[in-house]
């Protein structure tokens, strides 16, 4: 991984495209089509992310291995939420601790 995963490295990479590494099977293409802030305080930062993918090409819930062109490689751990249409959505959650540094 390039570098830390933060709600703003999510928002400047809305709408591109992780490649998704799988065993035994084709890689599967998700978009990433939403980033969602939710309760953060000056110790803390929580958000999650929907990706989009082809629902014949459905993942399960799990960790996976991903790519992106900005970001590098990243692991998620995913969890199908809906199908819209041909796509299944998929939601990642984080809590991220904010460390501060003496000034």
């Amino acid at each position: 991984m390039n570098q830390q995963l933060t709600i703003e490295t999510f928002q400047q990479n809305l709408r591109t495209k992780f490649r998704v590494s799988r065993q035994a099977a084709d890689p599967v293409t998700l978009d990433l089509v939403n980033v969602q802030a939710g309760r953060s305080t000056s110790s803390q930062q929580q958000f999650s992310v929907l990706l989009s993918g082809p629902a014949a090409d459905g993942l399960g819930q799990g960790t996976f291995r991903m790519e992106h062109e900005q970001m590098g490689v990243v692991d998620l751990f995913i969890v199908p939420v809906e199908r819209h249409g041909e796509q299944i959505r998929y939601q990642a959650v984080f809590n991220c601790i904010t460390i501060k540094t003496a000034s």
